[in-house]
């Protein structure tokens, strides 16, 4: 009867989800995204995004897509046309960018870590995140 009164038992319900990195900090992950630069007809990207999109769906951290060439790939069908003010803001005046290129941002104070610029793989771009993270403020 315990188990039957446990299963119907309501659980505590948090909004806040969360990341723990090695040092077993928590990290909620709805405070930060990471912002994909990446095209829809970018040989890398299509090698790249998915990899992304795995790394997301496990850890909880939402990504943010903004396309080069105004479209979507399989894993990012709905990315967003980057405008001149975020290519600005994250690549420099005048700068067009590479794809695919990571940032870590975090929404409430927009203070962003560069990832990885080009193909890395996940364990890679995970240690890039947890340093990233180290070293917020």
């Amino acid at each position: 009867q315990q188990e039957s009164q446990a299963a119907v038992a309501p659980r505590p319900h948090s909004s806040a989800r969360h990341y723990s990195p090695p040092d077993n900090r928590q990290i909620n992950v709805d405070d930060y995204r990471i912002v994909l630069f990446m095209q829809g007809g970018c040989h890398y990207c299509q090698q790249f995004d998915p990899q992304l999109a795995q790394l997301s769906s496990r850890t909880g951290f939402k990504v943010f897509p903004y396309t080069l060439d105004g479209r979507g790939d399989v894993s990012f069908p709905d990315a967003i046309p980057a405008p001149r003010a975020v290519l600005d803001q994250f690549f420099g005046p005048g700068n067009n960018g590479v794809t695919p290129t990571t940032f870590l941002v975090n929404v409430n104070t927009l203070q962003s870590w560069p990832l990885a610029q080009g193909i890395v793989d996940v364990n890679s771009l995970l240690q890039r995140i947890q340093q990233a993270l180290e070293t917020r403020g």
